[in-house]
């Protein structure tokens, strides 16, 4: 018998559009993306896919989006969550933080190196502000790969990476067409954390535009090493990253995907439900309007 997803889920990871500001990746890694995706087509994705909860995680490091982000919720038809995006070294980083989170909707915020091949390092002025987020209850959202290993470990090292909520994106940015080693021996790593979470979003095929568009099948072996990790602590969270995801596949055939994963995994209604449901609920608090 064919395992269905849950009717009515939580999506951790989605994205505004805002066609105000330049996104660099639209129209280059992303040249199939649409230039706009705003509130009220969050309220149409809800009502067609029955979101019932989404946490908004900021685009770009852009104080006017900031603003238009904390003003969002308010538009919206489900309830949502807010991660809007921070520079931790940043001047100023924490009258920042203490701003953004007097803000009911902020959970957290997240963090990106510049790029991807400089080494990830986190000292000093950004040890402080994560202090300060761990001290508010908030989460630290970081997007990093396998490369920026030795970075992540020497975080992991301190006393504050102990004390912070740490939500890891795009579930480390496999290269699925590649050789895994790597990045299952630091999910494996992370995954021994009991402070660190998972969000499975698709936004991986993206960052390889020259590759093949990759089958539901490909996705497997990712998805069954997270979920051998994460997913049996209950620390996974389905993430869809739209509408960037949508360059790939439709909403729909991102939810198909893992409808497939999870009766190749056999997994059980239960695991479903807190896939798609109640981990989201225990890392953000009360994302929906029964309270699940």
């Amino acid at each position: 018998m064919s395992l269905k997803l849950p009717d009515q889920i939580i999506d951790t990871h989605v994205n505004i559009v805002d066609p105000d500001f330049h996104y660099p990746w639209i129209g280059t890694h992303m040249p199939d993306s649409d230039s706009s995706f705003l509130g009220e087509d969050l309220n149409s994705l809800a009502l067609e896919q029955g979101l019932i909860g989404v946490v908004v995680c900021q685009l770009l490091t852009d104080w006017r989006a900031t603003r238009k982000l904390m003003a969002l919720p308010e538009t919206l038809s489900i309830p949502a969550k807010l991660i809007p995006r921070v520079e931790l070294d940043a001047p100023g980083v924490l009258d920042l933080i203490q701003s953004i989170s007097s803000n009911s909707h902020v959970a957290g915020v997240r963090h990106l190196p510049e790029t991807f091949e400089e080494k990830f390092q986190l000292e000093g002025a950004a040890l402080e502000a994560i202090d300060q987020l761990a001290n508010q209850g908030l989460i630290l959202e970081l997007v990093l790969r396998e490369t920026h290993r030795g970075g992540l470990v020497q975080f992991l090292e301190t006393t504050v990476s102990r004390k912070v909520k740490l939500a890891i994106n795009h579930l480390l940015w496999p290269d699925i067409q590649g050789d895994l080693t790597q990045w299952k021996e630091m999910i494996s790593l992370l995954a021994d954390h009991s402070n660190i979470w998972l969000k499975a979003s698709f936004l991986v095929p993206t960052a390889y535009p020259e590759r093949r568009r990759l089958e539901p099948q490909d996705y497997f072996e990712c998805l069954s090493h997270a979920w051998q990790a994460f997913g049996k602590r209950e620390r996974m969270v389905f993430a869809s990253d739209f509408p960037n995801a949508g360059t790939q596949a439709s909403y729909g055939q991102v939810k198909r995907i893992w409808s497939l994963w999870a009766n190749h995994m056999g997994l059980n209604p239960s695991e479903l439900r807190g896939l798609f449901v109640g981990n989201a609920a225990r890392l953000y608090g009360e994302l929906s309007a029964n309270g699940s």
